[in-house]
């Protein structure tokens, strides 16, 4: 659950921030929104690959899970919070940014196959836990 209010959190912010604190024009903040959401819905894909081929799906959601805190705090860290230059700042935005577009690769792609594995095949709530 705390993913899907760090993804959609990060959504409705994402845009003012980039506007009023790292003073980027409308076209620009609405081309790293755009690239981030897209980036953020296609990484699933290549995490449950990475899952089924190499990781396991349960490593997989822990790195996500990972990924996606340290992406997190290096989002706070390129706030105004630390009182670093904007370019530094920009800088940790956008490497936390590409942490959570991994980690969400990872951690979205597989948590569904944990919520599989909890009903055995035909039972008629396993629909429902999904």
């Amino acid at each position: 659950m705390w993913e899907r209010f760090c993804y959609y959190g990060m959504r409705t912010l994402l845009t003012l921030f980039l506007v009023k604190s790292l003073l980027k024009g409308d076209a620009e903040a609405s081309l790293i929104y755009g690239a981030y959401t897209a980036l953020v819905y296609a990484a699933p894909v290549l995490g449950g690959r990475m899952a089924d081929s190499y990781l396991g799906y349960r490593y997989a959601i822990i790195l996500g899970a990972v990924l996606m805190a340290i992406g997190e705090f290096l989002m706070v860290a390129g706030t105004d919070i630390l009182g670093l230059g904007t370019d530094l700042r920009e800088s940790l935005m956008l490497i936390g940014m590409g942490g959570l577009i991994v980690g969400n690769g990872y951690f979205k792609a597989n948590i569904s196959t944990i919520v599989g594995k909890l009903y055995d095949d035909g039972d008629p709530r396993r629909d429902s836990g999904f």
